[in-house]
């Protein structure tokens, strides 16, 4: 006779960030309980160890990572080259998933506040001074695509939908053309255009919806490169021109059964 079955999944966790052109955070079995952050390039050399945490971003300098440490109390950011890290308390929040500004003098962070729905803020790079963007209850979003002017942020919204955000004020507006959770994950060079990627089923599809008309194409559908495992693709992080990107995918590898109460 047998009593109660448990059922665990041993999961791998692979997850390739979008850290400017290069960079990848190890999260799951890889990265232990604190996660890991790591630069490397494409060229296929070695990875650099930063520091323990979950990355969000590369400056456009190349010079600095942000991440946050694994229970969200804080910013952390990791020089690339010689330099110590630096740390912005998140007093009364908790901060995820930082987005440097083109300026690298601002980020980007979704945070929580004790008994709220999650917001947009927007900080100073050198110092931790908090301003919401956005109403609360935006989606809890891992993307935030901070326009190259600098003047707006494209992520989803309230109802799940891509919305840009002014930085300095004013109502969203939801992008014609997309839908819920459709997520955006960078900006065209020129502004004029984000890049959305949206998962369906064992793919991914990555198009490029301009934010004024709403036109959408297509410019790329993924797969997973060894599907053995995959419980599909997440999002799709593409270079600034599209010719390359990066996927995130769950892969399950095996499945343990613990039985107990045998007799």
């Amino acid at each position: 006779m047998f009593g109660k079955v448990v059922r665990h999944q041993i999961v791998q966790l692979l997850e390739a960030r979008a850290l400017g052109r290069d960079g990848v955070e190890q999260a799951g079995e890889g990265g232990g309980e604190q996660g890991q952050v790591y630069m490397r390039a494409t060229d296929g050399t070695p990875a650099v160890r930063l520091g323990a945490g979950s990355g969000g971003s590369l400056s456009a300098d190349r010079k600095w990572v942000a991440s946050t440490n694994a229970d969200g109390t804080a910013i952390e950011l990791f020089p690339t080259g010689p330099g110590q890290s630096q740390q912005l308390a998140c007093k009364g929040m908790n901060c995820y998933f930082p987005a440097f500004f083109p300026d690298g003098k601002r980020i980007a962070f979704l945070g929580v506040e004790a008994g709220r729905g999650p917001k947009i803020f927007v900080t100073g790079a050198d110092a931790m001074n908090p301003r919401a963007i956005s109403p609360e209850g935006v989606a809890f979003t891992t993307v935030f695509a901070v326009s190259p002017d600098g003047k707006s942020i494209a992520a989803l919204g309230v109802d799940a939908k891509p919305a840009i955000f002014p930085v300095d004020g004013g109502p969203p507006r939801t992008i014609p053309g997309t839908e819920v959770l459709d997520i955006p994950m960078r900006w065209t060079p020129d502004g004029g255009s984000v890049y959305i990627s949206r998962a369906d089923g064992p793919r991914t599809v990555l198009s490029k919806v301009d934010v004024s008309t709403g036109r959408r194409t297509t410019v790329r559908e993924v797969t997973a490169s060894d599907p053995a495992g995959v419980q599909g693709i997440l999002r799709v992080y593409p270079t600034p021109d599209a010719r390359g990107y990066a996927y995130s995918y769950v892969r399950v590898l095996s499945t343990l059964f613990e039985v107990e109460g045998v007799r």
